[in-house]
């Protein structure tokens, strides 16, 4: 393997390395409810709750289409700005409003209690429209947020 593919691995595989021992034992609702509320605070806090929803609703849509856990969607390379570097920001002080919504959601999902607000989408983006946007079919705007899903 040469150093570049060596080095393109281990970036890959950072962000799930990162996670300490003690977060590996937390119940698996408790440790994807924590990904869930860490990725609203960066992604929506700004919004509505419904919009928070919403948003929370893109993240859980790709974790089930993709047979992959919330927190293991978030570390997807090029996915969400936030995470950008790669890394897990800190837990925020101020997101409490963002861990009981995540929370609920997350008891919602393994409850089968959880019903997308979205109609399935799987794409979101606020502010300018990306070049990404194109290919998808829009569903709806929640405050600052456009929510998309692929074309059949």
């Amino acid at each position: 393997m040469t150093k570049a593919k060596l080095l393109n691995t281990a970036l890959l595989l950072l962000p799930l390395c990162l996670h300490s021992v003690a977060e590996a034992k937390e119940t698996k609702i408790e440790n994807q409810g924590k990904c869930l509320a860490i990725a609203l605070y960066y992604e929506a806090r700004g919004e509505s709750e419904r919009g928070q929803k919403a948003v929370a609703d893109v993240i859980i849509q790709r974790s089930l289409d993709k047979g992959m856990s919330v927190c293991r969607v978030l570390t997807i390379p090029n996915q969400f700005s936030w995470r950008a570097a790669l890394m897990w920001r800190p837990f925020p002080k101020d997101s409490l409003t963002q861990q009981k919504l995540a929370y609920k959601i997350m008891d919602d999902v393994a409850h089968k209690k959880w019903k997308s607000s979205v109609n399935g989408a799987t794409y979101f983006h606020s502010g300018k429209k990306p070049k990404w946007a194109k290919r998808l079919i829009f569903i709806k705007k929640i405050d600052g947020h456009y929510f998309y899903k692929e074309k059949k």
